[in-house]
């Protein structure tokens, strides 16, 4: 067995009798023999993301960045939001739309073969 402990608290915490206050999460974990890659990971930090990449603040301050090989997000205005491809059925429309991107793509909700092999859809 491995000895595992928690931290999961604000940073006003009481560490021992002494009433001891812990100032910042990094000195939670500052006198443990942790790998950096096993810190855990607090939140994504939304005011760092970029069109292929995710930055998340960890458990001591630190930043662990992802790097995607395609786009995870899509700006709108000052912001970077998710895409989300998620087809939703529209039914005025009779089509299949996708939920966020810089960009709407519509399917028919009535596929044919023809329509899949010339790319030609009517809706209506």
């Amino acid at each position: 067995m491995i000895p595992f402990q928690v931290f999961a608290s604000n940073d006003e915490t009481v560490i021992d009798d002494r009433l001891q206050t812990v100032d910042t999460e990094k000195e939670k974990i500052g006198n443990y023999n942790i790998d950096k890659k096993d810190i855990p990971i607090v939140a994504e930090d939304t005011s760092r993301r970029a069109e292929n990449e995710k930055h998340f603040r960890k458990q001591d301050g630190s930043y662990e960045v992802v790097l995607y090989d395609g786009a995870v997000h899509y700006q709108d205005g000052d912001e970077w939001l998710d895409i989300d491809n998620t087809l939703e059925e529209d039914n005025k429309t009779n089509t299949y739309k996708n939920k966020a991107n810089k960009f709407d793509i519509k399917f028919c909700s009535r596929f044919s073969r023809e329509f899949i092999l010339i790319c030609d859809c009517r809706c209506n």
